[in-house]
């Protein structure tokens, strides 16, 4: 590159056709699209509302050939990336693509070379970013008087914004600060200028699209637009942070002066663990969560039909060991796939996402009740119920130790142990395959205690021998079952209308009753209540009104809102935000253990610190979006902050009342 001053570069990469305004080429066009257009095209990617919607569609086109005749696989790779960078920068979720493939002669050997590792880099980019080709087309032949058009792969991108009002339009105003997300690849910046003032043809660049740091800088930047932290966004490609910055001040009307800030990493809330140690964090976390006291019934019967099990078939009981784990591995993955799947659609989920649906909350009550009245009567209505019942205690099945995994993870599901929460946050803001990881060794600490008895027959000599106590101990599980669904009921008051309990009690009842009519051996007539009984659960579930007439607690604090600690922290006033929900068990014992005791109050009083509450019982995306911001996938979540402080303090799972007093 010849000697030149940074104006010069500038100018000449802003008068370059290929950096230059594209104005002329779509004002010949309708883009006005009726008068939908709330973006025109010219920055990063052009939005339009859906009619009578509050929806938003956010289009962009892009492609590079230079770096495609280059190095065809990364070129293919940037076009998409760029494409990604471009729909989030005005606030979208990407969706999908379209591709226009323009290429000269395939019996070009070198030219089908370029076709076929451009696809390859285009397929790798939409695997990686979730963002997949759902049509396009291919051009051949693009030459004249046999010199071929340079590989022009064009990727048309679309995207989703669920609130057209939260379109970054990408306006800029004085004093603005600007933050770069992410490394800037001077090779990029390089290989666009050497493009105008070179002579001869560039032929090697060593550039390398980093597909999984442009998937996290994506969602990093989503999360702020959900957030309101950012005004707007740019993404830096061809030219550097120079042509980013000159692109904005042109479309803006204004100038800018570049002064730059080191940030110090310590005082972000980036991830402060490693992946080996969210691993090893999920693990024990899996473990603690066994003495949980919404898991230890379902556990506690397992433990009797293994005591049986080793008595009369120790050889099967190692079997029994790994379907339970299977069962619970199983669960684990699942609830992922879909925490994953669901985010990537554009969903706010965490940690007991199920249970901020009253209809699942409700669900659990009967089927709590259900096992409950099985465990004390023994009631025996055909194999279908008493393998919920009796053959939990009795072991005779694989199936059935599968189906014990399963409930343990369900039941599970409302409790946090120490560790997890930072586990699962780290786990869901990373690659499909690492949150995977993360999910199964949690399953493999909360399966191993079991496991172990199972493949380990030494171990067996220190469980009680089998006796009539087992039958004693079977019915009293019975009532922590009871006492779950009693919980559970409360949760659902907490969710629900008062018609609605009384629609919850009356399916009780109704469940009692086909219990009890089912005590026939006549099979044909306990399926016909069973199948009648089951349509009344679905019937009354599918009819809840859900409207909440009730908050969790009449104390004195305020009720957490986006926004609220900017606020505080700008009238430099202390606070505490317990971010909570009825069904999280962790949360409500802190309560009871700490937060609500009289001299935690009048700590918080007598220092001037601000009691917030942030209720997550019922699903709110806002909060789910601030819980990602501190790393965090559910509750319990506790913030602390005071003068003097640079940024907010997240205390521990488990609270206890020293603790609290000791800030």
């Amino acid at each position: 590159i010849p000697s030149i001053t940074i104006q010069e570069a500038i100018e000449v990469l802003l008068s370059s056709p290929n950096n230059c305004s594209k104005r002329w080429v779509w004002e010949q066009y309708d883009h006005m699209i009726l008068n939908n257009t709330v973006k025109r095209p010219g920055l990063d990617s052009a939005v339009t509302r859906i009619e009578k919607t509050n929806y938003g569609l956010v289009f962009s086109c892009d492609s590079n050939p230079l770096l495609c005749s280059i190095n065809p696989f990364e070129g293919g790779k940037q076009a998409v990336a760029e494409c990604y960078r471009n729909i989030i920068s005005s606030g979208g979720t990407p969706l999908a693509i379209t591709d226009n493939l323009n290429f000269g002669s395939p019996e070009d050997p070198e030219i089908m070379g370029q076709f076929v590792n451009c696809i390859k880099g285009i397929k790798k980019a939409c695997v990686e970013l979730n963002f997949p080709v759902v049509s396009g087309n291919v051009s051949f032949y693009n030459q004249t008087d046999g010199k071929s058009i340079l590989p022009t792969p064009t990727i048309g991108g679309v995207g989703l914004i669920k609130n057209i009002s939260e379109h970054s339009a990408g306006t800029i105003n004085e004093n603005d600060f600007y933050y770069k997300i992410g490394e800037t690849d001077t090779k990029t910046t390089a290989l666009a200028l050497l493009t105008e003032l070179s002579n001869t043809p560039i032929e090697n660049v060593n550039i390398k699209v980093n597909l999984e740091e442009e998937k996290r800088n994506g969602q990093f930047i989503l999360c702020l637009f959900r957030e309101k932290l950012i005004s707007s966004a740019h993404d830096v490609s061809d030219g550097g942070i120079a042509l980013t910055l000159c692109e904005l001040a042109i479309v803006n009307d204004l100038g800018f002066i570049v002064m730059t800030t080191e940030v110090d990493a310590s005082t972000t809330n980036s991830f402060s663990i490693n992946l080996f140690q969210a691993l090893l964090f999920a693990f024990i976390g899996g473990l603690i969560l066994n003495l949980m006291p919404c898991v230890f019934p379902v556990i506690a019967l397992k433990a009797l039909s293994f005591i049986k099990i080793s008595e009369h078939a120790p050889h099967q009981a190692k079997w029994h060991g790994w379907s339970y784990t299977v069962g619970v591995l199983s669960s684990f993955v699942a609830i992922a796939l879909v925490l994953i799947g669901l985010k990537a659609a554009g969903e706010s989920l965490g940690w007991g996402f199920q249970l901020q649906a009253p209809e699942i909350v409700g669900g659990l009550v009967l089927l709590m009740v259900l096992i409950g009245f099985i465990l004390l009567s023994d009631i025996n209505i055909g194999t279908s119920l008493t393998s919920v019942g009796s053959k939990m205690q009795q072991g005779q099945s694989y199936s059935n130790s599968f189906a014990t995994g399963v409930l343990a993870v369900v039941v599970a599901s409302p409790c946090t142990a120490p560790f997890m929460g930072a586990a699962l946050g780290f786990a869901l803001v990373q690659p499909t395959a690492m949150s995977l990881m993360i999910f199964i060794m949690l399953g493999l600490g909360f399966a191993l205690p079991y496991l172990m008895l199972s493949i380990v027959p030494s171990l067996v000599a220190w469980l009680p021998k089998p006796g009539a106590w087992m039958e004693t101990f079977k019915q009293i599980m019975a009532f922590p079952m009871f006492a779950t669904a009693i919980w559970l009921i409360w949760v659902f008051a907490q969710q629900t209308s008062p018609t609605d309990l009384v629609i919850l009690m009356g399916l009780i009842l109704v469940v009692g009753f086909g219990l009890w009519f089912g005590r026939s051996q006549n099979r044909t007539q306990n399926i016909g209540i069973s199948v009648i009984v089951l349509l009344a659960v679905i019937f009354g579930l599918a009819n809840l009104d859900k409207t909440v007439t009730q908050k969790l607690a009449e104390d004195n604090s305020l009720t957490w809102q986006a926004g609220i600690e900017e606020q505080l922290q700008a009238q430099q006033q202390a606070y505490f935000i317990n971010f909570t929900a009825a069904w999280c068990i962790t949360c409500q014992a802190n309560e009871q253990i700490a937060l609500s005791r009289d001299s935690v109050k009048e700590f918080f009083n007598t220092n001037n610190i601000k009691y917030i509450k942030a209720d997550w019982t019922n699903r709110n995306d806002d909060i789910a979006n601030t819980l990602g911001s501190y790393n965090r996938s559910g509750v319990p979540l506790y913030v602390f902050w005071k003068p003097g402080m640079q940024t907010p303090k997240i205390l521990p799972a488990i609270l206890t009342e020293g603790y609290i007093l000791g800030l």
